[in-house]
């Protein structure tokens, strides 16, 4: 039997700004979609299936009060006890326990508020989970512009593997390069839904782009 491509009457418009990347969110049980550049002046690029960068942060100790960790545009300083300060993290009894801590003050999670100052936000840049005594970050966007995150310390009790986050590639190869007004369909696998990323790095405004998601009707 032919599968015959149908719009599912789900659409999307992505804001693509200049010099930065944005997710698009792919829905389920899609194998294409109907990409239009709204855009008059500006071409992107359509990235598949981007690498995300990632870090890891191991503690050795439970860490001491004052000492910092920075992740890009967030300073997360460890203390004894936290209140209302943002981005200030617990000092746990272990050292497995301030490595969770960290990672809920990055996730900004809802269930461990206790471990880290109210005002805290979700950092935008990278999601973390604790495995044991280690931190591991990992960029929320793929790409190579990743690797440029900033990863130190100024602790005696922690280490990061390196000063920036690494292993970030901007594509798999298979970009499609998006002009002004112009549209495509785009396909894949029902079982081969794809992570995608728009690059704006050709023009110097913002683009918008319109998805119109497909799927099989038989």
């Amino acid at each position: 039997m032919v599968a015959i491509l149908s719009r599912n009457n789900s659409t999307a418009q992505v804001s693509s700004t200049h010099g930065a990347a944005v997710a698009v969110t792919v829905p389920t049980n899609t194998i294409g979609a109907w990409i239009s550049n709204a855009s008059a002046l500006t071409t992107v690029t359509l990235e598949m299936n981007p690498v995300q960068a990632t870090q890891t942060l191991t503690f050795t100790g439970v860490g001491l009060a004052g000492e910092t960790i920075t992740i890009g545009a967030h300073v997360y300083t460890l203390r004894a006890a936290v209140a209302s300060t943002a981005d200030e993290v617990l000092i746990g009894a272990t050292a497995t326990a301030t490595a969770s801590a960290l990672a809920a003050a990055i996730n900004k999670d809802l269930n461990l508020t206790s471990l880290y100052g109210t005002s805290t936000v979700k950092n935008t840049q990278v999601t973390a989970f604790a495995l044991g005594a280690v931190v591991v970050i990992t960029a929320i966007l793929g790409g190579a512009a990743a690797n440029s995150i900033a990863t130190t310390e100024t602790s005696t009790l922690a280490s990061w593997g390196a000063a920036t986050m690494a292993g970030g590639v901007d594509s798999s190869g298979k970009g499609i390069v998006l002009p002004p007004g112009i549209s495509l369909l785009f396909e894949w696998g029902r079982e081969e839904r794809p992570d995608l990323q728009l690059f704006n790095s050709h023009g110097a405004t913002d683009a918008n782009i319109n998805f119109s998601w497909m799927t099989a009707s038989r």
